[in-house]
């Protein structure tokens, strides 16, 4: 893997100044990670070879910048959206789910729900599978 992930980026840098820090180290694209206006104090930078982004983090990983320490790392590779949500249904077919003040909570459930029991006023009923 070529990328890095870097946290601890302090809040005054934008695009460029982080840029800044890893030029000269073969750094090919860089960005940061933005809620609304401003970054969360992290990114990602992007290098030319593997053994480039590996010299980027040696050198780099721990140097104070501005008033923080960057934590630098290799970016994991996530799931395919497709399996990432396929895993979350499946999460919410196992989970329980409690319903209060709802005229029908079976509606709210949807069709990949499965009832077990229900409780109503302290008592729980086990359902038939």
């Amino acid at each position: 893997m070529r990328t890095l992930f870097v946290r601890g980026i302090p809040r005054a840098f934008d695009d460029e100044a982080l840029e800044r820090v890893f030029e000269g180290e073969g750094m090919m694209r860089c960005f940061l990670i933005k809620k609304g206006e401003r970054h969360k104090g992290i990114g990602f930078v992007e290098f030319e070879s593997e053994e480039k982004a590996q010299d980027a983090m040696d050198k780099l990983n721990g140097k104070r910048v501005g008033d923080r320490e960057l934590k630098i790392e290799f970016a994991k590779e996530r799931t395919p959206f497709k399996e990432r949500r396929k895993r979350k249904i499946q999460s919410l077919k196992e989970s329980e789910l409690s319903v209060k003040n709802e005229q029908d909570p079976f509606e709210s459930l949807g069709p990949h729900a499965k009832v077990k029991s229900v409780a109503v006023g302290g008592v729980t009923v086990q359902l038939l599978p």
